[in-house]
């Protein structure tokens, strides 16, 4: 059964006459708030602005802001920095926990937590090895549970200030999307449309 911790599926909005898809609205207790329009756009805002972050008053904000990806990596990190980026610290590649939460708050930083452990559980429920590619999530619906979840969380950072865009990879490392202020609306509206 899919878990939608995460995302709080506010309502359907409406339907259209013509049509069986509903406009969607996502308020997610972290504060991203996903709405499809009348003319079916997407918004996409945090509904509250950070509140204790180091990256809302970087220290030089001459320097381009950081560029993070989020690849599963059992075990190990789930978040990392873009290599060889200016805005990055340098020689680093996975951003630590005690990072993460001290930049960007509780709030977000316990949903992340959330969805790290929903994979090392599948992964460890079903005997998965490293580099083995078998499927963590057998039932189709937690899988895209699952990477909504992803995807909006990756949303909520790259929104950030500080941030200048987040990366979401597939199991095998590959960009599936690109998540940058602007034009973040439609990037997600494609991902939505596409699940």
């Amino acid at each position: 059964m899919a878990n939608f911790k995460t995302p709080i599926l506010i309502s359907a909005l409406g339907k259209n006459a013509s049509s069986t898809i509903s406009r969607l609205a996502f308020h997610t207790p972290y504060g991203l708030v996903v709405e499809e329009t009348a003319d079916g756009v997407f918004d996409v805002r945090l509904s509250n602005p950070p509140s204790n972050s180091e990256q809302a008053t970087k220290s030089n904000p001459s320097q381009p802001g950081y560029r993070y990806y989020f690849w599963p990596d059992y075990q190990l990190a789930f978040v990392f920095y873009e290599l060889d980026w200016a805005g990055n610290p340098e020689d680093e590649s996975h951003v630590d926990d005690e990072v993460l939460e001290e930049r960007y708050g509780k709030v977000w930083f316990q949903a992340l937590d959330d969805w790290v452990k929903r994979y090392e559980q599948a992964f460890e429920r079903e005997d998965c090895k490293p580099d083995s590619h078998e499927a963590l999530f057998p039932d189709p619906t937690d899988r895209l549970a699952w990477d909504l979840d992803r995807v909006l969380l990756a949303a909520w950072l790259a929104l950030q200030p500080g941030v200048d865009s987040v990366e979401v990879q597939d199991d095998g490392g590959r960009k599936e999307l690109l998540l940058e202020k602007e034009g973040i609306g439609e990037t997600l509206g494609t991902y939505l449309r596409g699940l």
